[in-house]
């Protein structure tokens, strides 16, 4: 919130003084969303989830954030003016970043499937119970509901991960 708010948009760069000697982090928050028609309301199963992902220069995801209350400000023209980190770097690390959210999207993706599934079941159950003792409700109902389930369960199964926003970290 504080990037996307931020007179700076939604890419900042930090320095962060450390005596563990030189390193670059890439912290990203990727957006977990699946992309369907407005009438699924695919928001009552999977909202917009935020997923963080901090990377050092090597690939390898970390598990803690540093401090926030320690990056300074910082002048990122020096790192990102030097080719080997626009052409090789960067894209490698920015790419470590996207596989671990692609592959923390798995657990909160199921479980958008599996309430989806089990929500619009017992709805199509309850209209199927409901036909047998009222003959005016339309069978084209019950399908239009299964069709939908299909449908909900297709476009969660399909959910993204989409780069929000990212920070460079010079340690």
């Amino acid at each position: 919130e504080q990037l996307l708010d931020s007179p700076s948009g939604n890419a900042s760069f930090a320095n962060l003084p450390t005596n563990k000697g030189k390193a670059i982090l890439l912290e990203c928050a990727f957006v977990l969303e699946a992309i369907a028609p407005s009438r699924l309301q695919l928001d009552r199963f999977l909202p917009p989830t935020l997923l963080r992902v901090i990377v050092d220069h090597t690939g390898t995801a970390l598990t803690k954030a540093p401090p926030a209350s320690l990056l300074q400000r910082g002048d990122a023209r020096r790192i990102v003016a030097q080719e080997s980190f626009k052409t090789s770097l960067f894209p490698k690390m920015l790419e470590a970043a996207k596989g671990v959210a692609t592959r923390a999207s798995a657990k909160p993706t199921a479980a958008a499937q599996a309430l989806a599934k089990e929500t619009l079941e017992k709805q199509v159950a309850r209209l199927k119970d409901l036909a047998t003792r009222n003959p005016s409700i339309p069978k084209s109902e019950i399908k239009a509901l299964e069709a939908s389930l299909k449908e909900t369960v297709t476009a969660l199964k399909d959910a993204r991960v989409r780069l929000d926003s990212l920070r460079l970290i010079y340690c």
